[in-house]
């Protein structure tokens, strides 16, 4: 058959316009709204409104890809139906996402965009209240430690509870024997002895070498729930323990939670120091104090160490204990809070060994006033201080000293100032690089001398007054090895200048006026930062000491069982005269 040419010529034209028709009749049917821009910005504007991911992770296992796929293009709104948009839901590992975050979130994880990674990230976020526990074994006995042992095990909630049990053997005397003990209760677990429930998953580490008391803090960094519980070898507590300690933390107040404790002493003249529970704790039923620092059992947020790792501890002798009360109270506002754990827990076979005795009571004490300069807040004592004057040479409390002195030879309103300063302690940054730290010390001491100001925070054999706060800035690192970088030490003197305010509570605090003299610019940034220092204490949600009495949970759950806050006005002055001038509001007066 043939077909004539010009029959062919006809469906060659018609065939490109039926090809057009097909397309479009494609595009409009199945892409709506494609190509035109309102449609697509709209469309763009949706999916960023919801955060939704434009794409899926290439490499995730095909069933997460169907998950994944079905949750991200599912409407999830009347409003979208009507206007026929599809709102996207994410639901990526099945993680909660919204445009706006909750407030008060304090998440600390990676960014969505390395999602195929996701689960091997550090975050400080968890939907379940885990705990790992700690034990630490050195010098107890094995009977003791099999009773620990399998207490951990029978945490209520199981592996749910408490997902990871770690034993600490640093060089211990009797590391055969502890080792014994626990690969029974090892062999225990696996033979089903404790019950077919899931328990938590035991590990032992053993070391030749002594890490100490802060070596079971350095391994904890490395847990990955959101509490711990850390435990000497002579820590007594039962089965109920953690659910106890998390329902305390999140009904009455974050902070450290333990048993034993220590309370400094109330002040002068009647001073007193206290260790609970020996003394007024009620172990048969749940009785809880605000305490200095803790002994023996430490519940926290495994978070916080960051914090306990930002200073350099004094020695690694003794004090973790103090450390962690320290570093929390100060960087955190977090009290620290002692007495039952657990409800009539089980007696354990007494260890005939103490780790504070001799020497290293004497060392506590040094540790404790080296953290009272660097931020440390006493939960009870209220030193009797009226006046905290930041210096930074012996030449200007010499001159403060001259100003006092000359106190009622005229009348002015600098005059009116500087004759009512009341006790004066002086507070400086103790920088060994660029400062005559031994003069300053001397001065100061001096200084309290002369206007009254000691105070004491101490046990009753030990008489060490407080009468200056040493900031001791960069402390631990060697500066002729390395100049630590000025905004570090800035950034160090900040917040421990923030604590001893909130130690102190001042009615008034001083600085010079350097802060305007630009031929010294030195001087002047640190006078500066010390006046950022002092805004952000001005700024910050005050950590109020208990009034006498007082330090019982349920007594200080009122606020009006807090003592007020002191309104401290902060003044600059100069060598001549003081100005009285309020620095919060962040004028440089004139020279």
């Amino acid at each position: 058959m043939q077909i004539s040419t010009r029959r062919l010529s006809q469906h060659a034209r018609v065939l490109p316009i039926l090809v057009f028709l097909a397309v479009v009749f494609i595009r409009v049917t199945f892409f709506p709204g494609h190509g035109d821009p309102d449609v697509v910005m709209k469309q763009e504007s949706d999916l960023k409104t919801h955060n939704a991911p434009f794409f899926l992770p290439l490499d995730l296992p095909e069933r997460e890809k169907k998950n994944n796929h079905r949750s991200v293009f599912e409407p999830n709104s009347e409003k979208s139906e009507a206007r026929n948009v599809q709102t996207p839901q994410p639901d990526m590992f099945n993680a909660t996402q919204t445009a706006t975050p909750k407030p008060g979130c304090s998440c600390s994880s990676p960014h969505k965009s390395i999602l195929p990674m996701q689960k091997h990230a550090y975050t400080s976020c968890h939907k379940n209240p885990t705990t790992t526990i700690i034990l630490n074994v050195y010098q107890g006995t094995a009977e003791a430690f099999k009773m620990q042992l399998e207490n951990s095990l029978s945490q209520k909630g199981g592996r749910l509870a408490v997902p990871h049990v770690w034993v600490m053997l640093f060089d211990s005397p009797h590391a055969d024997a502890f080792e014994n003990t626990y690969k029974m209760i090892l062999r225990n677990v696996e033979n089903g002895v404790y019950g077919s429930h899931l328990l938590p998953q035991l590990s032992l580490t053993r070391s030749s070498f002594n890490f100490k008391f802060h070596g079971r803090f350095l391994l904890g960094y490395m847990a990955t729930t959101k509490y711990l519980l850390i435990a000497d070898d002579d820590a007594e507590f039962g089965p109920d323990a953690v659910e106890n300690l998390v329902n305390l933390m999140e009904t009455k107040h974050r902070g450290v939670w333990g048993g034993f404790g220590h309370l400094r002493g109330d002040g002068v003249p009647n001073v007193k120091y206290r260790s609970w529970p020996n003394v007024g704790i009620n172990r048969d039923e749940f009785d809880h104090y605000e305490m200095d620092y803790l002994s023996s059992l430490w519940f926290f947020e495994q978070s916080w160490l960051e914090y306990f790792f930002k200073e350099r501890p004094w020695t690694w002798e003794t004090g973790e204990d103090i450390h962690l009360s320290h570093t929390v109270r100060k960087y955190l506002h977090l009290n620290t809070y002692g007495g039952t754990v657990s409800v009539n827990p089980p007696a354990l076979p007494a260890k005939h060994y103490s780790a504070t005795s001799g020497h290293f009571l004497e060392m506590r004490e040094v540790l404790f006033d080296h953290l009272l300069g660097r931020g440390n807040k006493i939960a009870d004592v209220r030193p009797t201080i009226d006046t905290l004057v930041f210096v930074d040479s012996a030449t200007e409390i010499h001159s403060l000293v001259s100003l006092m002195k000359t106190c009622g030879t005229h009348e002015s309103s600098e005059s009116a100032l500087y004759c009512n300063l009341g006790k004066t302690a002086a507070i400086f940054r103790g920088s060994c690089k660029d400062q005559n730290v031994n003069e300053l010390v001397a001065s100061a001491q001096q200084l309290c001398k002369a206007t009254q100001c000691e105070s004491f925070a101490l046990k009753s054999e030990f008489k060490h007054p407080i009468s200056y706060f040493n900031l001791a800035q960069d402390f631990g690192h060697d500066e002729s090895v390395e100049p630590i970088p000025v905004s570090t030490s800035a950034a160090d003197l900040i917040p421990s200048l923030v604590g001893v305010l909130n130690n102190v509570g001042p009615s008034r605090f001083l600085y010079h006026a350097k802060l305007c003299e630009l031929n010294d610019g030195r001087a002047g940034f640190w006078t500066g930062t010390v006046k950022l220092g002092f805004e952000a204490y001005l700024q910050s949600v005050p950590n109020l000491k208990f009034s006498e009495g007082q330090h019982k949970i349920s007594d200080i759950d009122s606020p009006s069982s807090e003592y007020a806050r002191v309104k401290t006005q902060g003044y600059m002055w100069k060598d001549e005269s003081f100005i009285a001038h309020d620095m919060s509001t962040g004028n440089c007066i004139s020279q």
